[in-house]
C-alpha cells in the first residue's frame, strides 16, 4: 500500500502538530514559572515566550490548513472523530490566529498596503490571542494542553490525539512516515 494515502499523511501531520504544541506550551509554562521565581528578567521572559507563542500560532495555522486541505476526506469520517478538530479550526479562525500568522508572524510587509507591518497592531493582535499577562497566557495554554492533561479533557491536543488515533486504525494509517 502506498504511504501517501490521506489517513497516513494526516496521522503524521497530527503527530508533528501535537509534539510541537506540547513542547511549546511546556516551555512557555516553564518560562512563566521561572519568571515568577525571579529567575528571569522581564526581557528574558518576554523574548522566550514570544518564541513559544509564535511556534504555537504557526502550528495552529497548520491545523487550520490541514482541516481545509483535507476537509473532503475528513468529512467522510465519523463526526465523533472529527468534531474536535472542526471546533478547534473554528476557534483558530475566531481567535484571529490565521490573521496573525498571515499578517505578522510570517511577513514584514502588509500585503494589502505593501507598507511595513505595524508592530503595534501585531502586538495587540498577539495579546488578544495569547493574553496580555501571564495568567491569561496560561489560560491560552490550558485551551491547548492543560496541566493535568488526559484524553478526556477537551483541548486542542485531545482533539488532535483522537483524530490521530482514528487515522492510525484506517487502512494505510499504520504505514511509515511519507
Amino acid at each position: 500500500m502506498e504511504t501517501l494515502n490521506e489517513a497516513n499523511y494526516i496521522k503524521w501531520l497530527l503527530t508533528d502538530q501535537m509534539i510541537d504544541i506540547v513542547a511549546a506550551v511546556s516551555m512557555g509554562r516553564d518560562i512563566i514559572s521561572q519568571f515568577k521565581e525571579n529567575k528571569l528578567t522581564t526581557q528574558q521572559a518576554m523574548g522566550r515566550l514570544r518564541i513559544c507563542n509564535h511556534s504555537v500560532i504557526l502550528t495552529l495555522f497548520k491545523l487550520h490548513e490541514l482541516r481545509k486541505k483535507y476537509g473532503k476526506f475528513l468529512s467522510t469520517l465519523p463526526s465523533e472523530e472529527t468534531a474536535g478538530i472542526f471546533k478547534d479550526a473554528a476557534d483558530i479562525e475566531n481567535k484571529k490566529i490565521c490573521k496573525f500568522r498571515n499578517s505578522y508572524a510570517a511577513h514584514i510587509f502588509d500585503r494589502e498596503t505593501m507598507a511595513p507591518i505595524s508592530m503595534q497592531k501585531g502586538e495587540e493582535l498577539l495579546n488578544s490571542i495569547t493574553g496580555k499577562d501571564n495568567d491569561q497566557c496560561e489560560a491560552f495554554y490550558d485551551w491547548l494542553y492543560p496541566l493535568q492533561w488526559s484524553i478526556d479533557k477537551p483541548c486542542v491536543v485531545s482533539s488532535i490525539e483522537r483524530l490521530r488515533a482514528y487515522c492510525r486504525q484506517l487502512p494505510g494509517g499504520e504505514l511509515r512516515r511519507p
